[in-house]
Order: structure tokens, then C-alpha cells, then sequence
């Protein structure tokens, strides 16, 4: 009983391994979001397994560690999109991209829009309804 609890989604209970596995994760990840997204590198710099930090990522958050480092890079970039005037190729420059087409890409697959129409539906401004 004791091995089955200890390898289910939150170990031990009462044991915090996990969540100072994730918090480390964490940590790391908006440390190095651009210039990492592989789960193997924030594995290897932190002395876990890749395997170890995606348990510990889905038991904390919900979410492959894969999933949590595009979430964070996707936050970043419709942050950006939004919120400044920078070009796409700045952006994708800041977080690490090797050219504009492959943040695209990789913005257009996880938002099913491209960057540019993004940023347009972000700053279009609602109209007033009723006539005013």
C-alpha cells in the first residue's frame, strides 16, 4: 500500500517532495522560458528526470511540464502582442525562437490565430451597443 501511494499523483501524503520538485520547476522555467522549452534541459539543470519533473508538474498544476513551459512562453508572447509595438521577429527573438516563422508557427498552433491577428482583436476597441 505504501509503494502504491507513494507513486500515485501527489505522493505521500504529507510528503512536500513533489511540490519543491515543481516549485524548483517553476522557478526555473520563468528564469529560463526564453531560452529553454525542452522539459530535458530544465531536467538536467535541475537534477531530476524529465519523467519526475512532469509528475510533479501534473500533480501541482494539472499540466505536463512540456504544457507549462508553452503555457508560460504563450503568456509572455500575448503579453507582448498586446501590450507593445514590438514585431513579431523582436518577439520571437526575446523568447527565443530561431525566426519569425517558427514562432508563428508554434503561436498559430497553440492559439489558432497568427500573431498579427492576435494583436489586432487584442486592441480592437468593443463598440458601445444601443446607439450611443
Amino acid at each position: 500500500l505504501v509503494l502504491r501511494l507513494a507513486h500515485r499523483p501527489g505522493g505521500l501524503p504529507g510528503t512536500t517532495e513533489g511540490s519543491e520538485t515543481f516549485r524548483r520547476f517553476r522557478e526555473a522555467v520563468e528564469r529560463d522560458f526564453t531560452k529553454t522549452r525542452q522539459v530535458a534541459d530544465y531536467a538536467r539543470a535541475l537534477g531530476y528526470s524529465p519523467r519526475t519533473l512532469t509528475r510533479a508538474t501534473a500533480s501541482a498544476a494539472g499540466t505536463s511540464a512540456k504544457e507549462f513551459i508553452d503555457e508560460r512562453v504563450m503568456l509572455e508572447a500575448k503579453r507582448r502582442l498586446a501590450h507593445s509595438d514590438e514585431t513579431a521577429i523582436r518577439i520571437a527573438a526575446h523568447l527565443g525562437f530561431s525566426s519569425a516563422t517558427n514562432f508563428s508557427k508554434y503561436f498559430q498552433s497553440r492559439t489558432g490565430q497568427s500573431p498579427i491577428q492576435f494583436r489586432n482583436a487584442a486592441r480592437q476597441v468593443p463598440r458601445p451597443r444601443g446607439g450611443a
